[in-house]
């Protein structure tokens, strides 16, 4: 079941790819500045939050205690969307001189940075949603729940696939950032839902 989600989620990579080549001028060498940065963030985040929550979860779910695992984890995920709101607060601001720092030099103008920055400030904005899903989903993984899992992950894959559709034609290399951030929008809202429910053993595979 989790590797029809996973299948699901891997296409959004070479499915941006797709979505920036068509765009021509270099959006496709852009975007991949731009996803270079995102993903030291998102990695950072992903390793951290990740190998913390999930053992504590499963502890105390293991313990039998499921209503306090998932108020931890809704509270956890709350303080980590704020977290993310600072963090997109201050990447917002610095995204020139962080793009400048690393990139520009030689073929590597100003004007590329200036471009990077400005495709890097619509990704940024994913930030506090997907740090609030990582909670999320060690708590859903916590409980076994795998089935809502996957049916989420492939309903973000549809709305990343009609939404690159829509907006990078509109907006760019920034319309493909922009899609990806409202498609954990829609992870967060969705896990969000499924967490404040209790679970139930058939869910658990």
């Amino acid at each position: 079941v989790m590797l029809i989600g996973q299948v699901a989620m891997s296409f959004v990579g070479p499915l941006d790819q797709y979505a920036a080549a068509n765009l021509g001028a270099n959006a496709n060498a852009t975007l991949g500045y731009a996803s270079r940065l995102l993903s030291l963030l998102l990695g950072i985040g992903a390793v951290s939050v990740g190998r913390a929550a999930l053992p504590v979860l499963a502890d105390v779910q293991a313990r039998g205690d499921t209503g306090r695992a998932r108020s931890m984890a809704l509270k956890w995920s709350v303080l980590m969307v704020g977290a993310g709101a600072v963090a997109v607060a201050i990447g917002w601001v610095l995204a020139p001189w962080g793009v400048s720092v690393l990139f520009q030099r030689g073929a590597f103008t100003a004007e590329n940075t200036e471009a990077v920055a400005h495709v890097l400030r619509w990704g940024l904005l994913q930030l506090p949603f997907y740090f609030g899903v990582l909670i999320l989903v060690q708590l859903l993984a916590s409980q076994n729940r795998y089935r809502i899992m996957a049916a989420i992950a492939v309903a973000n894959f549809a709305l990343k696939a009609a939404l690159n559709t829509v907006l990078a034609p509109k907006m760019g290399a920034a319309g493909i950032m922009l899609a990806t951030s409202l498609m954990y929008v829609l992870s967060f809202a969705c896990y969000l839902v499924v967490a404040m429910r209790k679970a139930e053993p058939k869910e658990a595979d």
